[in-house]
């Protein structure tokens, strides 16, 4: 409800994120009088942009110490059968 319009011809506009507008022209206004409309809006196209920003941790490509850890690790750990399955021993 909008108190207090001046009497004339009105064209109003009903919008909502997610709907497409819908439009209504040449509403008459006229003095001690209430009006209304009655408006269906259509669903509208729903758009959402996501933006993902992520850094790829750095990878040491020059040498293969970190195989060569793991390798150690693991005949270390062979040596006891109760921790590693013997499957995965050298």
């Amino acid at each position: 409800m909008i108190p207090l319009l001046p009497t004339g011809t009105y064209t109003v506009n009903f919008q909502k994120e997610g709907f497409k507008t819908e439009s209504r022209t040449d509403l008459v206004l006229v003095a001690d009088e209430s009006a209304s409309e009655n408006v269906a809006l259509a669903v509208g196209s729903a758009t959402e942009k996501v933006t993902v920003n992520a850094t790829a941790a750095a990878l040491e490509t020059e040498s293969a110490s970190l195989n060569t850890t793991v390798n150690e690790l693991l005949s270390r750990n062979c040596r006891s059968t109760d921790v590693i399955p013997r499957a995965w021993c050298c």
